[in-house]
């Protein structure tokens, strides 16, 4: 069993709510939702957004009035974790082809206990991968869809981030590998990543991230080295 939690934060102002509605509703066809619970966390979206979401039927809703960031909306869902549960981070701007693709990322979690997380690989995804049977492995794995080992959260703890957007899965993937983990993605499960990134909200996100790239990099040197500790409580 999974639990799969999405941070949803449309506005007026970002035009998102396009590709939440796709999201869920490629969510709602490929998952089992008798037998995975799907929470999604309203992180200050729009009126509109608030009354789709609320008609959205076998989901868990939340909703915070203040935009408390992706790592801190996805906290909230994780404290609400079974001690077994595999808990899966979902971007609201995805869209899944395979049915059942949330226990085959169960399945290969129980089969590989070594692996913390465990991605879906997008068609722009760049960098060194190791192969080996059916994974791809590599030290960051992008949180557009990511599975968490509940072996990994049981001893590194909650998401943090730096501020309300920026770095959440390269610091949970550098905190895996400190923690003794392996990452990897499992390339086969096609997803599409649908926002295009050419808009005013996603160059906003480009520039928050770019603050804080120097203390992200050195910080998850240090937690890969085993110098600073890798667990963090709730926030």
């Amino acid at each position: 069993m999974a639990l799969i939690a999405m941070a949803v934060h449309s506005t007026v102002e970002n035009d998102r709510l396009k590709y939440t509605k796709q999201s869920i509703k490629s969510l709602l066809e490929t998952v089992d939702l008798s037998k995975h619970r799907v929470f999604v966390v309203n992180d200050a979206s729009s009126e509109e957004t608030h009354k789709f979401l609320t008609g959205v039927k076998g989901i868990h809703y939340y909703k915070f009035d203040e935009n408390v960031g992706t790592a801190r909306a996805i906290n909230h869902v994780i404290e609400k974790r079974q001690p077994s549960e595999v808990v899966i981070k979902a971007d609201d701007d995805v869209v899944w082809h395979l049915k059942g693709w949330v226990d085959k990322m169960c399945d290969a979690i129980k089969a590989r206990p070594d692996i913390g997380i465990l991605g879906l690989k997008r068609d722009d995804i760049q960098g060194t991968f190791v192969k080996d049977g059916l994974f791809d492995f590599g030290d960051d794995i992008m949180g557009t869809c990511t599975a968490f080992n509940p072996l990994l959260l049981d001893k590194i703890g909650y998401m943090k981030q730096f501020s309300t957007y920026g770095f959440d899965d390269v610091l949970m993937s550098a905190r895996s590998i400190g923690a003794g983990f392996k990452n990897a993605y499992l390339p086969y499960i096609k997803i599409d990543h649908i926002d295009d990134g050419k808009n005013a909200y996603c160059e906003w996100k480009r520039q928050e991230a770019h603050k804080y790239l120097l203390e992200c990099g050195e910080l998850c040197t240090l937690i890969k080295k085993g110098e600073i500790g890798y667990y963090y409580g709730f926030n």
